[in-house]
């Protein structure tokens, strides 16, 4: 059976499907686009929607996505709880053939951060807070038929401000300059 989440991310695709068209889109076409997008540790969360609008070489990201989907916490709790995440990702973007180009970003994201509920954690204690991230990324995306675009990426992102943390156990406390890698891929569809 499928979870809501599972649920939304179909839904998601559903939707970029029925608005497929016949020709190749190209990176020379001047063309923004809608995009689901599903990893680990991204600016937009687990699972998120990004709205890319191109000029020229360069492209400017727009995310919402939920983190820590995948997560749980040292109580024993494995689902974790969504919390949203907001990106800003002004991008290059480099053609490298006919459907293909790279993309060269640097940006900024936020949301709630749970130290446990991240894939790539080593800290032992659940420590959360509203945390704003500074984050670098490449990626490639291929152009398809319809329309349709699929692309991936990674990244490393840096906590460069964050509000009171919190932990289960001991209250207030400092929370640990972090800086974490990502991976992320994304179907999208020109507007």
């Amino acid at each position: 059976m499928l979870s809501s989440r599972m649920k939304l991310a179909l839904a998601a695709v559903v939707a970029l499907a029925a608005v497929a068209q016949t020709a190749y889109a190209s990176p020379e076409d001047q063309q923004s686009s809608v995009n689901a997008t599903l990893g680990l540790a991204t600016p937009v969360g687990e699972v998120g929607v990004e709205g890319t609008f191109v000029l020229d070489y360069f492209e400017l990201g727009v995310g919402v996505g939920l983190s820590n989907m995948i997560g749980g916490t040292s109580d024993g709790d494995k689902k974790g709880s969504p919390q949203l995440q907001v990106a800003l990702m002004p991008r290059a973007r480099v053609p490298i053939g006919k459907r293909t180009l790279l993309t060269f970003g640097v940006g900024l994201s936020g949301g709630e951060y749970v130290v446990a509920s991240s894939p790539f954690s080593s800290d032992p204690y659940d420590a959360k807070a509203m945390a704003l991230w500074a984050n670098t990324e490449a990626g490639i995306e291929v152009f398809l038929p319809g329309g349709y675009t699929f692309g991936a990426y990674g990244g490393y992102g840096k906590v460069i401000a964050h509000g009171d943390v919190t932990t289960p156990n001991a209250g207030r406390m400092v929370l640990p300059d972090d800086s974490l890698p990502y991976l992320g891929i994304k179907l999208g569809h020109v507007l």
